[in-house]
């Protein structure tokens, strides 16, 4: 019998054993089908550049991922989010808006205040800009009209003249015997955002018959010497207006606040929750929310031209009792009553 007869024992169990490759390898490619398939429809889905004063985690950047995941877009399956962290830097801004150009992003959402939005109109004026919160773009010559934007930004305002009364309201309310309050002034932004931030507050309290002083900080070494300036003039309060800077330092803002024992009215929640005495204004996180709402429209093919930029309308008196005591100051119990939050 020759050698060609004779059959190689383990035939039939490599042929088992290749089945069985064949299996898995099928059974494997059905479960990875999914992934590659959303891998591909990542590398197609829209991308969105999202811009942010501070550094992660971020409240904010969190805030709009919900809302838009709330109106079906969710990041890494049908779109993609650029997230650029500026850590308090204004001049970082310019750059981001070139490097989310190059990455040919649909939406820019430009957090971060006046100089991540300056930055984004200066870099274009195709891709549309949706700004989760402003101050009164057409002062700031931004658009047209609120109604009817005109060009490719839109998003929210916070017109600052009657929230800046209220605040006004409340440091009398607090100190009905007060002469001097300061305000504080973001000197790092462009000088026509006085008119949105700081004017609205001195009017407000001469209107009440106090002696306002504006003391300004561009800087984080510029906060001790304007604290030290509100002292010196007599003040005995601080009026601090909307700001992505002040918001981004309200932790080193509210310290000074106390050790310079200054009666401080802040402008949202964030400083009432981390020491300061009261605050009043928007919840920042919510419009954040709010304004995947633009960005689902806009991905959904609407222009931001004709997307009317929306005023807030939900404020929130937020005051921190502790802080009450530890300034010996009584707070009014109609305040009280009033707000929507009490630290205890």
């Amino acid at each position: 019998m020759g050698d060609s007869s004779v059959k190689p024992y383990h035939t039939r169990g490599t042929e088992i054993d290749s089945r069985r490759v064949l299996i898995l390898a099928a059974v494997l490619g059905v479960l990875l089908l999914p992934l590659v398939g959303e891998a591909q429809q990542a590398e197609k889905a829209p991308r969105i550049g999202v811009t942010l004063v501070g550094s992660p985690p971020s409240p904010y950047a969190e805030a709009l991922r919900r809302g838009l995941a709330e109106l079906g877009w969710f990041d890494g399956r049908n779109i993609v989010i650029e997230y650029r962290y500026a850590e308090g830097r204004r001049d970082r801004y310019a750059a981001f808006m070139a490097d989310l150009i190059d990455l040919k992003v649909h939406v820019i959402v430009a957090g971060g205040g006046g100089s991540a939005v300056r930055a984004a109109v200066k870099a274009t004026s195709v891709i549309p800009i949706v700004v989760p919160v402003m101050g009164d773009p057409v002062v700031s010559g931004l658009v047209r009209s609120m109604a009817r934007p005109g060009g490719n930004l839109t998003g929210q305002s916070q017109v600052e003249a009657d929230i800046s009364a209220k605040r006004a309201e409340l440091f009398k309310a607090i100190l009905p015997r007060a002469e001097r309050v300061a305000v504080l002034r973001d000197s790092g932004e462009e000088p026509r955002s006085a008119q949105n931030w700081v004017d609205p507050a001195v009017a407000a309290a001469r209107s009440l018959g106090l002696r306002p002083q504006v003391v300004s900080a561009s800087g984080v070494e510029d906060l001790e010497a304007a604290f030290a300036a509100a002292k010196a003039g007599g003040a005995e309060g601080l009026i601090v207006p909307a700001s992505a800077f002040f918001n981004n330092h309200r932790q080193r803002i509210v310290d000074l606040s106390l050790r310079y024992r200054l009666v401080g009215v802040f402008e949202n929640r964030g400083f009432a929750e981390v020491g300061g005495l009261i605050s009043y204004g928007v919840n920042i996180a919510e419009m954040y929310r709010d304004a995947a709402r633009y960005v689902d429209k806009i991905l959904r093919g609407a222009k931001p031209a004709d997307l009317p930029i929306e005023q807030a309308t939900r404020f929130e008196l937020v005051i921190n009792l502790r802080t009450a005591k530890v300034l010996q100051v009584p707070i009014p119990q109609t305040l009280l009553i009033r707000a929507d939050r009490v630290v205890e």
